[in-house]
């Protein structure tokens, strides 16, 4: 399907309910988890409760040899309940849809996809307050965390919100919505962290922070 539709993917596998709730107590967001029915100790519907208790919009697939929990697919807005064995056309169809849902998800929720080191993280706009571009690597600042991602701010910036984010030097790009005060040659956020404007850019800069103002 990535092949098909040219995009990349990162797949993760685990081999019980435990595994995934000990290893995902991190920034990582899914945009679709196939969950087997059968899992031992916590099964999969028990695990599919979990997952939507801190997060609604992740796509869930069940598979099971079990139809009496059908129904459960409902319960949990599942994308598919498949039965084993599993049809192959069928399996396809549904990770379409869960494609179809992430892509319209992203539109929606104002969200970036940025892929690190193997993991997809999605980070929504308005948490972002300036990213920071050093030899290969872009630290990307949110309101509550760092992430660092190897890509070139140029096309970063093309992926941002251009209402929003605003290239003020060839290392920084700036959320205005962020801008606490516009000095000389720089601006200095709501956090009080100063961020470098260029000769070239200072005109841009200021038109752009009283036109969103």
């Amino acid at each position: 399907m990535g092949r098909k539709k040219e995009i990349s993917l990162s797949i993760r596998s685990f081999l019980s309910a435990e595994e995934f709730i000990i290893k995902n107590e991190s920034i990582i967001e899914y945009d679709c988890i196939i969950i087997d029915v059968g899992l031992k100790k916590i099964n999969g519907i028990e695990l599919a409760k979990i997952i939507r208790e801190n997060n609604k919009d992740v796509s869930i697939i069940f598979i099971s040899g079990l139809e009496q929990y059908i129904s459960y697919g409902y319960d949990f807005e599942a994308i598919h309940y498949l039965l084993k064995p599993v049809n192959e056309e069928k399996f396809l169809v549904c990770l379409d849809k869960a494609w179809k849902k992430k892509c319209s998800y992203k539109k929606e929720k104002d969200i970036i996809t940025i892929k690190r080191f193997g993991d997809i993280i999605n980070l929504k706009f308005d948490d972002i307050v300036y990213c920071e571009s050093y030899q290969h690597y872009i630290e990307i600042n949110t309101k509550d965390s760092k992430v660092i991602v190897k890509k070139k701010i140029s096309d970063l910036e093309k992926e941002l919100d251009g209402n929003l984010f605003i290239r003020t030097h060839r290392s920084y790009i700036v959320n205005i919505s962020y801008t606490k005060e516009i000095k000389k040659n720089s601006i200095i956020l709501k956090n009080n962290i100063e961020i470098s404007i260029s000769k070239m850019k200072k005109n841009k800069v200021k038109e752009f922070y009283f036109k969103y103002f």
